[in-house]
Order: structure tokens, then C-alpha cells, then sequence
């Protein structure tokens, strides 16, 4: 009978595994019916690189599903020809009290979206988002996990992909947290990691120009050796923290002719502006700024923090047999406020910390972290306007109280107080007519 059904079609039972699978759905993901049934389906976006793993996040259906709601949503198509996308009907199954999987219904498109048929339009929104922007990614270049819409964010992409196509030296300079490592090592391994040659991260805040000598050494002669495809690459971490005497030994291995290693470098400021303010050699800033490439922090982009985070919630349910669908908007209005201070790795960390807590399918407001409603109740108390000091008035009570002390100790003998604070009779008599002491 399901075979029969012309639309793509495919069963999943309670724990998520694909049972079965019709040939319309293999011709419309591109992957066998023998590759799909009993593997288990992840509520994420999919890696780009494998087909399979693309296949199987397009057949998930959101958790709520099994907990008996249906619902209907548009799924991208996950071949490399851009099909049209589909009109998914996830509907749960169910055998008497109790949950027995979910039937998987790729429909053509009708107009309806999730907005009309689920509550939680808004997280199925993001991870249709994920869907898009990773296949739109897929193809010439992996930078998957390079997200965000925001235009700062496509530029980096677009540098990005330069980069890897002339293989040049380049430096990714950001804020701590920001992702800078992620994306030197995106960088180097392309499109094919394959054919990449080694990759040997270098702390440069450790490094002496001896080290340094002993290691470029060894791994040039080491890359001379298997003669990879592409060029071996030093990876130079927190370049900015290289010491005088280890940048002069830098520079002149980059300067020598015989010199083919590749340099992907990180840092927390241009190095051209370093070397403008005087605090890093202007030869090697020149020599590994070829391709500058600048990270924005998270704060001046936070249009993207909804997508990042339904990012890392999928990244966990990749990992996790417990599937989560999203959050809630007033989580995401939370998080949207946040100032952010520790970029990327925080609200990986916030998220992680967030999914542990979570009760239900979606993560709320309650189970944030208790820092984001510490910096909410901060918000909503904005600090008192400073009063101004007025200095001379200040003085005068300070005068005045001294003046009375001084009285009370001598008996409010005048000339016996005027010599306890060291001044004439008369200039006490006129700073007590001034100050008004009774």
C-alpha cells in the first residue's frame, strides 16, 4: 500500500530509526532505501559532506512529533540539483496508549507553512535556516558551521572562500570566544580534507626563536617528505603574543625563497595596526596579513544569536539520544539582550547548560542560565542618575561640625576654641556668624 504512494514517504519508529522508505523518497534525497533503514534520525541540520547524515536530518521529524502532535513543515531538498523544496507532513503513529514512530509524508508544495499548522514556528523556522544555509554551503566549500545571516558574517564567508581557493596567507583576527581557531582550521582543510597537507597549531605566546627554528624544520622537512596536494600549514595561534626575538626568526623563514609552508595565523588586533602603534614587527605584520579576515563580536551581531543557538541545540542532539526542537521566544528575547562578553563559547556553553535543565521539547525562559537573569534584572534596574558634589557646601558642614566640637570641648569658650583649631578669635567669631552656629 505505501508503496504505491507516488509522493515521497518514508516510517520511523519510536526511537527514530527509518523502517521503511518508499522509492519516491530515495529519488528525491539521493540515497538508497538499503542506506537510510536502521539508521537512527537526529533532530539537525546535517552535515553537508555526508549524504546520508543529510538524508536522515530531513526525515526527522521535530520531538514533539512523538509525543503525539503533528506537524507540518517545509523540508529543503538535499541534492545538489535544488529541487523545490517539499511540504513535510510528520504525523505521529500510535498503538493504543503509547508511541510507535512517526510516518514521514514529502508532499508538493502547497503554500501551507509551519507557521499555520505548529506553535513553535518560530524554532522550526530556525532549523529550516540550518537546512538551507548548510546545503547552500555544501557544494564547492565546507564552511558549515560558519553561521549567521548577518552581512558582517557573509563577508567573512566570502573571505573565506577566497582564501581557500588561493591558498595565501592569511590572518583571522577576533575577540576571545569568537571562533577564530574554527575558521583558520576551515581555512585550511577546503573542501576536501583529504588532500590537505598537515596542520601543525603552534602556541605563540610558548615559542622562543630556537623552538620555532626546531619546529618549522621539522615539519618543512616533514611535508618535503609525503608531498601532500595541497601545502602543509603552520598554524599560528594568538600570533599577537609572539615574542620580539621569536617575530624577527619568523620573518626570515617567511622571507627565505626555499620557504613553501603555508601560514594561517589568529589574533585578537590587526597586526597592522600593532605594527602602526609600534608593538609587533611592520616586515612579519606585512608578511602574514596578506588576507586579513575580522570575526565581529557577538554583540554587534545579534541577529545571528537565534540562528547560532538553534546551532548548538542541534549540534547536542546530533550527539544525544534526548531530541529538543527549539526555544521559546521569550528565551530567545533573552538571549537576543544578552551583552554577550564571551562570544561563541559562551552561548555554546549557555546552551549546553540551558538543554540539561530543559524538562520539555523546547527550551524556556526558567531554564537559562542564572547569569542571563542576573543581566535581565541588571536591565530593567538602570542605575541612579549620579548626584553632583557640591564641593563648598561640603566644606562648610565639615567646618561647622569642627567648629561645634570644638565648642563643646572648651565650654564654648571662644578664645580657648580658637586656639584648639589654630585660627585668631576673631576669624572664629566671623566663621560662626557665617555658618550660622548657635
Amino acid at each position: 500500500m505505501l508503496s504505491a504512494v507516488r509522493e515521497p514517504l518514508a516510517v520511523l519508529n519510536s526511537e527514530r530509526r527509518v523502517v521503511y522508505c518508499n522509492e519516491a523518497c530515495e529519488a528525491w534525497l539521493g540515497v538508497s532505501a538499503e542506506e537510510l533503514v536502521g539508521n537512527e534520525c537526529h533532530y539537525h541540520a546535517g552535515d553537508p559532506g555526508q549524504a546520508v547524515d543529510v538524508a536522515l536530518s530531513c526525515l526527522c521529524p521535530p520531538p514533539e512529533v512523538f509525543e503525539g502532535r503533528r506537524v507540518t513543515a517545509r523540508v529543503p531538498c538535499p541534492r545538489e540539483d535544488e529541487s523545490e523544496p517539499r511540504r513535510a507532513e510528520f504525523t505521529p503513529l500510535w498503538d493504543d496508549t503509547r508511541n510507535i514512530g512517526a510516518l514521514v509524508w514529502l508532499r508538493e508544495p502547497d503554500g501551507t507553512t509551519a507557521d499555520q499548522v505548529w506553535d513553535e514556528a518560530e524554532s522550526r523556522e530556525l532549523h529550516e535556516q540550518l537546512q538551507q544555509l548548510r546545503q547552500q554551503m555544501s557544494g564547492t566549500y565546507r564552511l558549515a558551521h560558519i553561521i549567521g545571516n548577518s552581512p558582517a558574517m557573509r563577508r567573512v564567508r566570502e573571505q573565506v572562500r577566497l582564501a581557500i581557493q588561493a591558498t595565501t596567507r592569511v590572518v583571522v583576527v577576533g575577540d576571545n570566544g569568537s571562533g577564530r581557531e574554527h575558521v583558520a582550521r576551515t581555512i585550511h582543510y577546503g573542501n576536501d580534507s583529504a588532500a590537505a597537507g598537515p596542520l601543525v597549531p603552534l602556541s605563540c605566546s610558548l615559542l622562543d626563536p630556537e623552538l620555532l627554528q626546531a619546529t618549522v624544520t621539522a615539519f618543512a622537512r616533514r611535508c618535503a617528505e609525503t608531498n601532500p596536494r595541497r601545502p602543509g600549514a603552520l598554524l599560528l595561534l594568538d600570533v599577537d603574543a609572539l615574542p620580539p626575538e621569536t617575530q624577527t626568526e619568523l620573518a626570515g623563514f617567511l622571507t627565505l625563497p626555499t620557504f613553501r609552508l603555508h601560514t594561517i595565523a589568529t589574533a585578537q588586533a590587526s597586526l597592522t595596526q600593532l605594527a602602526d602603534a609600534g608593538s609587533f614587527d611592520p616586515q612579519l605584520a606585512m608578511l602574514l596579513s596578506v588576507l586579513e579576515i575580522a570575526l565581529p563580536p557577538l554583540d554587534q551581531r545579534r541577529d545571528d544569536v537565534p540562528l547560532l543557538a538553534q546551532h548548538f541545540l542541534e549540534e547536542l542532539n546530533a550527539e544525544s539520544p534526548r531530541q529538543l526542537s527549539g526555544f521559546t521566544s521569550e528565551a530567545l528575547d533573552a538571549l537576543f539582550e544578552y551583552p554577550w562578553p564571551g562570544n561563541l563559547d559562551e552561548l555554546r556553553s549557555f546552551v549546553r547548560e540551558s538543554a540539561e535543565r530543559c524538562s520539555g521539547t523546547r527550551i524556556g525562559l526558567a531554564d537559562l542560565p542564572k547569569r542571563i537573569h542576573l543581566a535581565m534584572s541588571a536591565a530593567n534596574r538602570p542605575p541612579r542618575p549620579e548626584q553632583p558634589i557640591k564641593l563648598d557646601e561640603v566644606l562648610a558642614e565639615v567646618e561647622a561640625e569642627l567648629i561645634r566640637r570644638a565648642l563643646r570641648r572648651t565650654s564654648n569658650n571662644k578664645a580657648k576654641a580658637a586656639r584648639l583649631l589654630g585660627i585668631s578669635r576673631p576669624r572664629l567669631l566671623r566663621r560662626i556668624e557665617q555658618l550660622g552656629i548657635t
